[in-house]
């Protein structure tokens, strides 16, 4: 049945889009040159954020589907707080390049850098954002698939909280590898978690009654059709809950 899935997304001609997203130095645009196959994305080793705004960047797989990626600034980092300014701007710029919803956020990681409350941060200001079921939708890339040395990545997901395994939608990538076949299997592996999220969707579409034309794309009404609203939404929320200390870059 998940090949069937499979098979209908594929002969929809439809575009699968993916927003990265992540804290600063997790190798987030890396993933992203990763995905579609070239280096589209600005990436290098630095401690501030080599991403300054939102960019969408198109491939075609090679079983032919079709790809949009959306790089972000890196929007956690605990230098400093949120800057508001730069939260409404990403968020209108999502909105604006991510016309027809997107299908799946990858929250990189890397195995390189110990787990904080940081990354406890990220989820709980996606749920803000974008409401509880976000993280149905999340798969958690992990760079730095290198530096594992004598650790299986079995066993190094098992010293992380459940939180962040996200039902075993986790996916192990080495950046720096020249070998094209581990790229495309680390790629395949990816966008088998997206055919996941469109074969679940369409069977649980079947079982309401809202029943629409519309692939199984993430989008909930004040993401897609109220992004003022969103954006002052989460402004006002930002702005009641100091305590939270929600960082965005």
């Amino acid at each position: 049945m998940m090949q069937g899935a499979e098979e209908d997304s594929m002969a929809s001609g439809e575009a699968i889009t993916l927003l990265l997203f992540g804290r600063v130095g997790r190798g987030k645009s890396a993933v992203g040159n990763s995905i579609i196959g070239k280096k589209a994305f600005a990436s290098r080793a630095s401690a501030s954020d080599v991403t300054t705004e939102c960019q969408m960047e198109t491939a075609t797989l090679d079983d032919g589907q079709v790809v949009n990626v959306i790089d972000t600034p890196g929007i956690f980092k605990s230098s400093k707080g949120a800057d508001q300014r730069l939260v409404d701007e990403t968020l209108r710029s999502i909105n604006t390049l991510a016309k027809d919803g997107i299908h799946g956020f990858i929250f990189v990681c890397s195995i390189r850098t110990r787990f904080s409350a940081e990354e406890d941060r990220i989820v709980e200001s996606l749920k803000l954002i974008f409401g509880e079921k976000i993280l149905d939708h999340v798969i958690i890339v992990f760079t730095g698939g290198d530096d594992l040395e004598d650790m299986t990545f079995p066993e190094y997901l098992s010293t992380l909280p459940p939180s962040f395994q996200c039902g075993n939608r986790v996916v192990l990538f080495d950046n720096r590898s020249k070998e094209e076949s581990q790229r495309r299997v680390q790629v395949q592996q990816l966008m088998s978690h997206i055919v996941s999220f469109q074969y679940y969707n369409s069977v649980k579409k079947k079982k309401t009654v809202q029943i629409n034309n519309k692939r199984s794309h993430f989008v909930q009404n004040n993401f897609k059709e109220n992004s003022y609203l969103l954006v002052h939404k989460f402004s006002f929320v930002f702005k009641a809950n100091q305590a939270v200390k929600l960082y965005f870059a």
